[in-house]
């Protein structure tokens, strides 16, 4: 059980990365900490490169990432395409927000903050999650 809920999450990453990379085309490096994300983790003081900074390395990355499709982007989308639009919204926030610090507590999002967040209710947040988490791992 445990192993489907990881493959059903990494498939719902495949999914956002679909969506919001080489579907769009347009947000090549979002993936990655901006330098504002950096200002706010990091309180300003940004920490010196480590002399192994590669920046045409990472241009080269980033042109394949908009450009080459994830070998399970064609079935992450069509399994979320079954999902409804507010299961949707929660596996999306849910699966950008896991592990990014929020500026406002200076510690990781935690569920209630992320449904408070799209305006729903921490109980409407819960059902929509499972029933969205339930019908991606029975798609698998």
């Amino acid at each position: 059980m445990r192993e489907q809920r990881k493959k059903a999450e990494r498939l719902i990453d495949i999914w956002c990365d679909h969506i919001y990379g080489a579907a769009g085309g347009k947000d090549a490096g979002w993936h990655q900490p901006s330098v504002l994300q950096l200002l706010i983790t990091y309180a300003g003081d940004i920490p010196a490169g480590t002399g192994f900074d590669q920046a045409d390395l990472k241009m080269i990355s980033e042109i394949r990432y908009v450009k080459e499709k994830h070998p399970k982007a064609a079935l992450a989308a069509s399994v979320m395409a079954k999902l409804s639009l507010h299961q949707q919204m929660v596996l999306l926030v849910r699966s950008r927000l896991r592990g990014v610090v929020c500026a406002q507590t200076d510690s990781p999002f935690i569920e209630p903050q992320m449904a408070s967040a799209i305006g729903m209710s921490w109980e409407q947040w819960n059902i929509h999650k499972k029933a969205g988490l339930k019908q991606v791992e029975a798609s698998i």
